[in-house]
């Protein structure tokens, strides 16, 4: 059972999160992972997660990289044709009844490059960026009275909950991408 701390944030015990992790691995295990990477519209992305629902019961869809996409109809703006997209996907999720996980480029005020519309739609809104390019050298973390700092190098990485339509937000993890591939959060 994951214990509260003082900013009502849900922290496993090392026991707990051992548990839960094997237990994810053990679903993963046998995990199909199913890739189409050819640049293709919106209705035929639609049609592909309906088709692959039905017949290899997937259990989730990731679209990388959401400003690829086009669709059948012409738009004026870039804008009105991604805030199309968004919604259109997040529909089909509702109906599909399969989580989505769009990914979608910031601009430099940290908002969705090229539209509004991703951002509206989404229930969970994550924003990674990479202290280094940002210019921070130390970061430092206060957590429960006490100030650490965390020496900042080109694999570190902060990821931000920077929104939540289910609950509060602000929720911020750094992770080390270390030299065999893996990711490593750093406990602080």
């Amino acid at each position: 059972p994951a214990n509260k701390n003082r900013y009502g944030e849900f922290r496993y015990s090392d026991e707990s999160l051992t548990k839960t992790v094997l237990k994810a691995q053990r679903k993963l295990i046998n995990t199909t992972i199913m890739i189409d990477d050819r640049t293709i519209d919106l209705f035929k992305i639609k049609n592909k997660i309906k088709l692959w629902k039905k017949k290899h019961r997937i259990d989730i869809v990731a679209i990388d990289y959401m400003g690829l996409m086009r669709t059948t109809r012409k738009y004026e703006r870039k804008d009105l044709e991604l805030d199309d997209i968004s919604l259109t996907l997040k529909q089909t999720a509702k109906e599909m009844d399969i989580p989505l996980i769009i990914l979608t480029q910031e601009n430099k005020d940290g908002e969705s490059a090229n539209s509004k519309g991703p951002l509206r739609d989404a229930d969970f809104w994550f924003s990674i960026s990479n202290l280094a390019d940002k210019g921070i050298k130390v970061w430092k973390i206060e957590d429960e009275g006490m100030t650490y700092e965390v020496a900042v190098n080109p694999s570190i990485f902060e990821v931000r909950l920077k929104a939540n339509r289910h609950g509060r937000a602000g929720a911020k993890m750094l992770y080390e991408y270390m030299p065999d591939g893996t990711y490593v959060e750093i406990d602080y």
